[in-house]
């Protein structure tokens, strides 16, 4: 079962971390109209969550460092949680939270559902490379 939920873990990672290399400016722009941080921090927002995306979500596939990958990646998703949330609470929960860049347009909604899933999952990898006490 955990090579499944790493398999998935990692793709749908690795899956949103290309969208959003692939159109970086959309991206930055998406994350700068949130209006939950400052323009220089969001840019850097925007530049560093891809890569970082793609490297942790190929980590876990792969199991190399993965509970430390699976805690980053679950760091981001609650990062989109609360962008989303916050999206929702100012009622300004558009047609495309940008999750994906435009390979795989979603909304606030949607994406609020996957990001949830997405930290049980990488909890769940997180606790399972734990080494049992017997």
């Amino acid at each position: 079962m955990n090579i499944a939920i790493r398999i998935i873990l990692g793709s749908i990672f690795i899956i949103a971390g290309l969208g959003k290399t692939i159109f970086p400016y959309e991206f930055a722009a998406l994350i700068t109209s949130y209006n939950m941080l400052p323009t220089a921090l969001a840019t850097a927002y925007a530049v560093i969550v891809p890569p970082v995306e793609i490297l942790a979500g190929g980590l876990v596939i792969f199991r190399v460092y993965t509970r430390y990958a699976s805690m980053v990646l679950a760091l981001l998703a609650v990062s989109f949680i609360i962008a989303n949330t916050y999206q929702i609470a100012i009622g300004a929960g558009g047609d495309d939270c940008g999750c994906f860049g435009p390979l795989v347009p979603m909304n606030v909604w949607q994406s609020l559902c996957v990001d949830v899933l997405l930290v049980v999952m990488a909890v769940r990898i997180y606790f399972s490379g734990k080494v049992k006490n017997k």
